[in-house]
């Protein structure tokens, strides 16, 4: 099987990408950082794509983030994982309940 290896010239022509997508300047900067923050996280050695990574990465967003921020920066990075042709790694999001009254405070 292929390996999924992520590096700076796909995150050139993803922010590319997101630019021909018409995508507004704040979409296309919040994405590119949302998807370099995890090509941060992935191992210095050879910067491999894989399911386990994207799992434990979800995990460690937990502990600094917000449910829905959580999810918009999934949401980043399924789009790279989608432009880099790897549905099949796409990452699920948390679910969110909303609640259909609001709090008296």
């Amino acid at each position: 099987m292929k390996k999924a290896v992520l590096n700076q010239n796909i995150l050139k022509k993803y922010r590319e990408h997101l630019y021909d997508e018409e995508r507004s300047q704040a979409t296309i900067e919040k994405y590119m950082r949302d998807v370099t923050y995890f090509y941060q996280y992935l191992p210095d050695e050879d910067k491999v794509i894989t399911k386990e990574v994207l799992v434990a990465y979800k995990s460690s967003l937990s502990d600094r983030y917000k449910i829905s921020s959580i999810n918009s920066m999934l949401a980043a990075l399924n789009g790279l994982l989608e432009f880099m042709k790897l549905n099949n790694l796409k990452v699920k999001l948390h679910k969110v309940q909303r609640s259909a009254f609001y709090d008296e405070e």
